[in-house]
């Protein structure tokens, strides 16, 4: 493999990856009110799905910057720095307005419950600990961020990407991704099996854990291997990879399904381009981390409950609004300073061939095409 892989620098990954939020903040607002005001929001919006589309970018860019940088330490610096800023920011923030909240007195509050809740949750367990303190204890649902368990896995990826790659490196490397794709569906597989036999849902947030979702991050990866091939090949394979992708998804072929996810998601990122989409800053981890707690706030203050929609924009209106303050003030100040966002805003400079995509987390960026940060 090239350590340079030469990637359209007009692309929409950016642009995808908003999309992929709001489409799970729309499904989160249905599934935590459900309110009946809000049914079409059900069965316009597929949470799961745009979840995967996630691993399957993040596959293909992740992939990408382990292959451009100079050490596995560069590598997962550049994770650490785009990831846990935001990440612990949320975490936090909610333990801190949590004590607005909570239906505990103040004093009852700050004890052993917050202790944990922090300690759990800033190190990616956040099923052990989920909910505060009598924060949200009227809500339907009581955890406090229900969206933070795909960053657990997301962090899990990019552990076992060094490995992987040397897998590739010393054995076929279309052998290990689809060894390692097969394992993967029949982990899913099972556990989903499990859960309907036994009818014990802890069946399927087990299948859908990071072995449950590597099909996914792996057929991104593909995609990245075989760059060339799939450009050339688009005229016939995206037809048909969105055919097979909505058959696997209406008839749950869970076999076709990552791939066919793969090609379409990648297909429209490479296809024709769209704008840039963050020309002003990267919102879309921000979107992601930060609605959860946002809508889990309006619910416990009734707001879905008299005005449905008025509540739905609100929420739109403070997770953006927060996902932009958090990028400028948070996220971006822990960036090394020739990445993409720092060079556009203080250089203007336009987008050319000399720049390429690089990762930073779930999110990409657009680099020189020799710059390793």
């Amino acid at each position: 493999m090239p350590s340079r892989l030469e990637i359209p620098p007009k692309n929409n990954m950016d642009l995808l990856r908003v999309i992929f939020g709001l489409i799970v903040v729309f499904a989160h607002i249905y599934a935590l009110t459900k309110s009946k005001n809000l049914l079409c929001l059900k069965n316009m919006f597929d949470g799961e799905l745009a979840v995967r589309c996630f691993f399957v970018v993040s596959g293909f860019l992740i992939f990408m910057s382990y292959e451009k940088s100079k050490s596995n330490i560069s590598y997962l610096e550049k994770r650490i720095r785009r990831i846990y800023p935001a990440y612990f920011c949320v975490v936090v923030s909610a333990a801190i307005f949590g004590a607005f909240l909570t239906k505990l007195p103040i004093g009852d509050y700050f004890g052993m419950g917050l202790l944990k809740y922090l300690i759990f949750n800033l190190s990616f367990l956040n099923s052990i600990t989920p909910s505060l303190p009598g924060v949200f204890v009227n809500d339907p649902t009581t955890p406090v961020n229900g969206a933070l368990w795909t960053i657990k896995v997301e962090m899990g990826f990019y552990i076992v990407v060094p490995l992987l790659v040397w897998l590739m490196n010393r054995f076929s490397r279309l052998g290990v991704i689809l060894t390692l794709y097969a394992l993967s569906l029949t982990w899913r597989i099972l556990f989903d099996h499990f859960a309907s036999s036994t009818g014990q849902s802890i069946y399927l947030e087990i299948g859908k854990q990071l072995p449950g979702q590597l099909s996914f991050f792996l057929s991104g990866a593909a995609i990245y291997y075989c760059f060339p091939w799939f450009m050339r090949s688009l005229k016939w394979l995206f037809p048909a990879a969105l055919v097979g992708a909505v058959l696997a998804q209406h008839f749950s072929i869970a076999p076709m399904l990552p791939a066919c996810l793969a090609i379409v998601v990648m297909a429209i990122a490479f296809g024709p381009y769209l704008g840039n989409a963050g020309k002003y800053g990267d919102i879309s981890y921000g979107i992601y981390i930060y609605h959860y707690p946002i809508i889990q706030t309006v619910i416990f203050f009734g707001l879905f409950d008299q005005h449905s929609w008025a509540a739905l924009v609100l929420v739109l209106i403070i997770s953006t609004s927060i996902s932009f303050i958090s990028w400028h003030f948070v996220e971006k100040p822990f960036l090394q300073k020739t990445s993409h966002y720092r060079v556009m805003e203080t250089a203007g400079l336009p987008f050319d061939d000399r720049y390429v995509n690089e990762a930073y987390g779930s999110a990409s960026s657009i680099q020189p095409a020799t710059d390793d940060n």
